[in-house]
This record gives C-alpha cells, sequence and structure tokens, in this order.
C-alpha cells in the first residue's frame, strides 16, 4: 500500500507589505509603522483519572492586545487622534468629551496583507477596538542623529477574522 502525498506550492509572508487602518482615525493611519498581530489562546480544564490527565477544551478564546507603532508627526496630529480618543473614553473633564453613543467608543480596523507579488492576499478584520495605552516619547537633546520619534499604541478587541482576498 503506498500513499502519495502532494507536495503544496506556497510563498512565506514576509512583514514588508501591509496597510493597518481604524475606521475612526485618518492621520493616525498614516503614520503606522509596525503593527504585531495578536496571538490567542483557549483556555482548557484538566479532566483527573486515576490515569492520567485529561484535557478538556475550552469554550471561550482569548486574544492578545494588538499594538501598533507609529511615528509622531511634527504638529502632533497622529497622536492627538489617540489622545483625544483616549479622553473620549477615560475620565474628561467635561461631561460634554463623553460621546453620546457608547458605538462612538469603539473602532473597527483592518490589516490587509499583501504578497510578494505586492497583491492583496489577506485581510485581518478588527472588531471593537479601544486604545487602552500609549508608550512615553523619549526626548533627547543629546541624540546626533536625526531618528524619527515613534510611539506605540496598545489595543484592546474583541476578535478578530481572517478574510482571503484571492479566489482559489
Amino acid at each position: 500500500m503506498s500513499s502519495t502525498v502532494q507536495k503544496t506550492h506556497f510563498n512565506f509572508l514576509t512583514g514588508l507589505w501591509f496597510e493597518m487602518s481604524i475606521a475612526k482615525l485618518d492621520v493616525f493611519n498614516q503614520a503606522i509603522q509596525a503593527v504585531n498581530l495578536p496571538g490567542f489562546s483557549i483556555g482548557n480544564t484538566i479532566l483527573d483519572n486515576p490515569f492520567i490527565k485529561i484535557p478538556i477544551a475550552g469554550d471561550h478564546m482569548v486574544f492578545d492586545n494588538l499594538v501598533v507603532q507609529f511615528a509622531i508627526d511634527e504638529e502632533f496630529k497622529a497622536y492627538r487622534e489617540i489622545y483625544d480618543w483616549a479622553i473620549q473614553i477615560g475620565k474628561p473633564d467635561e461631561l460634554t468629551q463623553r460621546p453620546i453613543d457608547n458605538k462612538e467608543v469603539y473602532s473597527d480596523g483592518s490589516i490587509i496583507l499583501f504578497s510578494s507579488s505586492k497583491n492583496a492576499e489577506m485581510k485581518i478584520k478588527i472588531f471593537d477596538m479601544i486604545p487602552i495605552r500609549v508608550e512615553s516619547l523619549k526626548l533627547d537633546y543629546k541624540d546626533t542623529d536625526t531618528n524619527i520619534i515613534t510611539s506605540t499604541v496598545t489595543f484592546s478587541f474583541r476578535k478578530y477574522e481572517i478574510i482571503s482576498l484571492i479566489s482559489i
């Protein structure tokens, strides 16, 4: 009895060709430098018996946070978009800063992954994002190189879906 295994030809993904956008933001989307596609886990329970421990599959998916690195422009436009969004969510000084509709708190986003031929291959659709942390900015007059200042923002979200953009 012989079995034949067909090898599938595929190209490996590179991290160079992607676009990310968040529906609620404009300038920030243009300043994105890097993004980490969040990991996930499914909890499990261990069922003990006299012989071996048996893992029982969990019933909830838990996603890691989404971390995005972005460049800081001289007018702070990208930073301000995130800051203003956080002010709406956090404890503002005035009631007028709070969104009237809770839907205004959240925003969907997407990451488009491109092939090595620069064709859109996959879309990662991210649902109900909110910023939960922005890293501090390091300003250093001793730095003699003209490095672009960047920061990272961490988002919490409900879930993401992976959608193929190519027909098979």
